[in-house]
């Protein structure tokens, strides 16, 4: 045995199924996982996966301490990234654009209305396309048209400067997203900490909330739940951010609890969620923050909590009535939400349906070659490796074998 892991985490297991008065049997029925499998878990002989350690915590009411248990640092899906609450982040230039250097002349853009409204509605269309299409695609144009408009800004009337640079941020925040889509991760952070640096120029100050919301869905990819709570919930608390955005941050913090088996407060930020979205006046607009196809993101934020928590039946339905609500065209986002659908049908046992679900999902999966939803991709993966006896779950594996190679 090459560490305590697995007999600490067995023993734990059986102690609290015991508790619950569950034979192995009846615990292996409602987790869908073999009798012999589950022996030799609490035997110490096999290690637990944190797929299955999160169904038996769930069903066992551990209230993650199972989770805990059986989590490993060196299954993280991505390489470490400084997401930590007080973490370094790269260092920029003030808001000097990449490049400043070799790009020092000025540039006059008027900051009139008419052409704020068009880039404005350049900013919209190169969102809709990166729905479309893979993320290296449509961010040179968003990096350029950012420093375009930061170089603006700095050579601009004080009357039109803020304006120019609250839009060089929106850019900014965008060209960090599809940074991140693309798998460059140290990268995005720097465009993110670059859009909080222009929005503040412009005298706005709900990017610098926002990026602590995004920096925790860089946590959330890697599975580092303290992390993701840690950083949604002072974004949560910043009482000059609108109650639109706080809501968003305790959503974020609810997955951050959720990933780590704690039912009880995710549940808690869930609520004080819904109560600061119901509190919102009629006119208070929610700005284009990342991506927007997602009908009621609350609503699917929700779903996933409940899928991470094991609770597979709820999170089901909610998937199965969400994901039919996003748009054709929204590919990248109907591929996230898609391939965690198949996901929490697989793990509930329906191996055949979440076959269903990813082969009407594997030509958006193709298209957006989304990095973000590689980690989903892998662990579906496993699952259906995990039934060998299938043979459809093994043809679906060794496509998403080749559609993850093409992608990459």
């Amino acid at each position: 045995m090459s560490d305590g892991l697995q007999p600490q985490f067995g023993a734990e297991m059986r102690r609290r199924r015991h508790r619950a008065g569950l034979s192995l049997d009846v615990l292996a029925a409602r987790v869908h996982y073999s009798k012999g499998y589950l022996s030799r878990i609490e035997n110490g002989d096999r290690r637990p996966h944190t797929d299955l350690a999160r169904l038996v915590d769930g069903e066992l009411q551990a209230d993650g301490e199972l989770i805990a248990l059986a989590e490993r640092r060196d299954e993280a899906v991505v390489p470490p990234l400084p997401t930590g609450p007080d973490a370094h982040w790269p260092e920029l230039d003030d808001v000097a654009p990449p490049g400043a250097a070799r790009a020092r002349s000025r540039l006059a853009l008027p900051a009139d209305p008419a052409t704020l409204t068009a880039f404005t509605r350049v900013f919209g269309e190169l969102r809709e396309l990166s729905q479309l299409v893979p993320a290296e695609v449509v961010t040179p144009s968003v990096i350029d048209l950012c420093e375009k408009l930061s170089r603006a800004a700095h050579s601009a009337d004080p009357e039109q400067r803020g304006s120019l640079f609250r839009h060089a941020a929106r850019y900014a925040e965008f060209a960090g997203w599809m940074l991140q889509e693309s798998g460059a991760d140290r990268e995005a952070l720097q465009w993110t900490r670059r859009a909080v640096q222009l929005a503040h120029a412009g005298g706005d100050s709900v990017m610098g909330t926002h990026s602590l919301i995004r920096r925790a869905l860089f946590a959330l990819v890697q599975r580092e739940s303290a992390t993701v709570v840690e950083l949604a919930t002072r974004a949560a608390r910043t009482d000059s951010a609108p109650p639109w955005l706080r809501s968003f941050a305790l959503q974020r913090a609810a997955q951050g609890h959720a990933l780590a088996g704690h039912a009880d407060l995710t549940l808690r930020a869930l609520e004080d969620a819904q109560k600061l979205l119901d509190s919102r006046s009629a006119d208070d607009p929610v700005a284009k923050l990342g991506p927007g196809s997602v009908a009621d993101p609350f609503t699917m934020t929700f779903g996933w909590c409940l899928s991470d928590l094991g609770k597979l039946h709820r999170a089901a339905e909610i998937f199965d009535r969400e994901t039919a609500r996003i748009p054709v065209q929204a590919r990248r986002t109907r591929a996230r939400y898609g391939v965690r659908r198949s996901i929490v049908h697989a793990l509930n046992g329906e191996i055949d349906h979440a076959c269903v679900i990813a082969e009407e999902l594997l030509p958006d999966i193709a298209a957006v070659q989304s990095a973000t939803t590689d980690g989903e991709l892998r662990r579906l993966n496993r699952i259906l490796i995990r039934h060998r006896g299938h043979r459809r779950a093994q043809q679906l594996a060794i496509e998403l074998n080749v559609t993850m190679s093409y992608a990459r």
